[in-house]
């Protein structure tokens, strides 16, 4: 089992590695980008239970909810998390959330192109860290632009279950990506949690 937290964690730590020749950083400020994608499943509790696909609607809107409506003085990475929110979320929430999307873009000063290249990686990097946590094969498409402004390309990932990630094209500034993540056993888990350490390997083609 592992928690939103680390789940988020894992993606923060692709986005800290994005970036090369090819596929180019997408905001002037790469630590707001990566606070951003760090923080973008705020809403959860650091040790939550809520299982993607199992919670309750209602559940899943005070989440999302607790999520876009925190405020930190880093309006970059709250507007990237509210971005990512934004595009989980259906009616009626969704009207609710474009009311105060745009206000949150201008206090963050980041242009429409701007909000889209680098949602578009928080997506990437969500899904790569969505997957790893499920301890399962899975390959997944996601389209990104490599640039700001630039036509998207599609970035395959492949999982093969057992803790290594292959991405292709290869779109971070290191030649692999490594570390872990803090998972727990499912066994009386959250009450009596039991740590262990997920290890995890990126590296290029599929």
């Amino acid at each position: 089992m592992v928690p939103q937290a680390e789940h988020a964690r894992l993606a923060g730590v692709l986005a800290h590695r994005w970036g090369n020749e090819t596929f180019r950083r997408p905001l002037s400020s790469h630590a707001d980008f990566v606070l951003g994608v760090t923080t973008h499943d705020r809403g959860f509790r650091l040790l939550d239970a809520d299982e993607i696909g199992e919670m309750t609607d209602e559940r899943w809107e005070q989440i999302a909810r607790a999520g876009f409506a925190m405020e930190t003085p880093n309006k970059v990475a709250d507007h990237l998390v509210r971005l990512h929110i934004r595009r989980l979320v259906d009616e009626p929430m969704a009207g609710d959330f474009d009311k105060t999307l745009r206000q949150s873009q201008t206090a963050s000063r980041l242009s429409d192109d701007e909000c889209d290249a680098a949602d578009r990686i928080v997506e990437l990097c969500d899904w790569i860290a969505y997957d790893f946590c499920l301890e399962r094969p899975v390959d997944r498409v996601v389209p990104v632009r490599p640039s700001t402004g630039a036509p998207t390309v599609e970035i395959t990932y492949v999982l093969d279950g057992f803790g290594h990630i292959a991405v292709d094209p290869w779109p971070f500034a290191t030649s692999t990506v490594v570390g872990f993540v803090i998972g727990y056993e499912s066994a009386g888990y959250p009450g009596r949690a039991m740590p262990v350490i997920v290890p995890f390997a990126a590296s290029p083609g599929v």
